[in-house]
């Protein structure tokens, strides 16, 4: 048994799959399996691949769903502005089908957030990256895994080459997945947060006018 989320439902599950065939490539095995949810029982149709290297201990395994057609992410907070939203939401419909677009994507919204929230606006993206480190307006976890996008955040626009052997760098889901991380983060903190916060110091002010009492600044 395996526990997802229905991607038609949105119910967290536990289903059981069936396979529906395989092969093999150069790039590994290559596995279909079928899945039927129990609340909304529709299917759910996942793709598998799974790469060995010399020994099992680099077995490494890729599995996404193909049918329907959905994001592998939660869609970005309604708090966050619509365009930075539309950003962030088409590069997770498409980061397991193209990590290098989904990757543009999300510089464009990363440098987006920088350029709307923190105000600063330089030559790239890395040098604004670096700035809002060193202004020290975020918490150190925000700023750790941020100054990690900054070292592979060229692979979105600009393909990173080997220095040994001058081949382009692929981008890896990994490395996405990263830059999806520190976005979630900074919606929190510019976006989420003060919105909470907003919403309590209204519902108090409501009470506090209640009771004929000012309000709080």
């Amino acid at each position: 048994m395996n526990s997802m989320k229905c991607p038609h439902c949105q119910t967290t599950i536990n289903v059981s799959r069936s396979q529906l065939g395989s092969t093999s490539s150069h790039e590994g095995v290559w596995e279909a399996w079928e899945s039927e949810c129990p609340e909304c029982l529709k299917s759910v149709i996942q793709l598998q691949c799974t790469k060995t290297g010399g020994t099992t201990s680099t077995t490494s395994k890729r599995s996404w769903i193909v049918y329907p057609r959905s994001s592998s992410r939660p869609p970005a907070p309604n708090e966050v502005d619509e365009g930075i939203r539309s950003l962030y939401d088409e590069a997770s419909l498409i980061a397991n089908d193209s990590p290098r677009a989904a990757g543009a994507l999300l510089r464009r919204a990363l440098q987006q957030i920088i350029h709307d929230t923190a105000g600063i606006r330089k030559r790239d993206l890395n040098t604004e990256i670096t700035e809002l480190i060193d202004s020290n307006q975020l918490p150190s976890y925000i700023t750790d895994i941020l100054d990690s996008v900054r070292v592979v955040g060229n692979f979105a626009a600009h393909p990173i080459k080997s220095t040994s052997t001058g081949s382009i760098i692929d981008v890896e889901i990994g490395e996405v997945e990263l830059c999806f991380d520190v976005i979630d983060a900074l919606f929190d903190f510019y976006f989420i947060q003060p919105a909470r916060i907003a919403a309590q110091k209204a519902a108090i002010n409501q009470k506090l006018q209640d009771a004929g009492k000012p309000p709080l600044k």
